[in-house]
C-alpha cells in the first residue's frame, strides 16, 4: 500500500512540473508566424512593416534580445547564394567577425545559422545569432543578441524548436 501512494506522488509531481513549465511560455501568432518564448522576455511593439515581434530580457547587467522579420519572398531567391551575401552584409554592418556557419533545420526547412562577434566601441563586445531560412514564399530572419549568447542558449532553443512559419 505504501507503493502505492508513493507512485501516486511521484505521478502528481510530474503532472505539477509539466503545468509549471508550460505556465512559463507566452505564445506569439500573428498572420504570418507562430512561436513559444520563455515568460521572462517581454514583447516590445515592432518597429516597422518586416519587423514582425522584437521582445528582450534582462540579464544580469545587461540586456539580450530578439528580433524576427518576415519578409516576401521573391521569385529570385536562392537561400545558398543570399546566404553568402547575407553573412558578408552582416559581418560588415555589425563591424564582426564570424564565430561559426552552420546550417539547421527550423520548421521542417534548411536554415542557417550564422554567430558572429561584435567589438562595438559604444556598445562593447555583442554576439549575435542569425538564423536564416525560406518557407511559404517567405524569407524568415531570426535573430538573438547578447553579450554571451551561451546565456540564452536554452531560450533560443526553445523559440526555433516551436517556430512555425504559416
Amino acid at each position: 500500500m505504501e507503493l502505492f501512494g508513493i507512485i501516486i506522488s511521484i505521478i502528481l509531481i510530474i503532472i505539477s512540473l509539466g503545468t509549471i513549465s508550460s505556465v512559463n511560455l507566452q505564445h506569439f501568432d500573428s498572420t504570418d508566424i507562430s512561436f513559444d518564448y520563455p515568460n521572462e522576455w517581454y514583447s516590445i511593439s515592432p518597429n516597422g512593416t518586416e519587423q514582425v515581434f522584437f521582445a528582450e530580457k534582462q540579464l544580469y547587467s545587461n540586456r539580450a534580445s530578439c528580433v524576427i522579420g518576415v519578409m516576401p519572398l521573391s521569385p529570385r531567391n536562392d537561400l545558398d547564394n543570399e546566404s553568402i551575401t547575407y553573412e558578408q552584409n552582416e559581418i560588415n554592418y555589425w563591424n564582426a567577425t564570424r564565430k561559426s556557419l552552420d546550417i539547421v533545420t527550423v520548421d521542417g526547412q534548411r536554415a542557417y545559422k550564422l554567430i558572429l562577434d561584435e567589438n562595438n566601441p559604444k556598445t562593447g563586445h555583442i554576439q549575435i545569432e542569425s538564423i536564416r531560412f525560406y518557407k511559404n514564399n517567405k524569407s524568415i530572419v531570426i535573430k538573438f543578441e547578447s553579450t554571451n549568447i551561451n546565456d540564452i542558449q536554452k531560450d533560443i532553443d526553445l523559440i526555433i524548436r516551436n517556430f512555425h512559419v504559416k
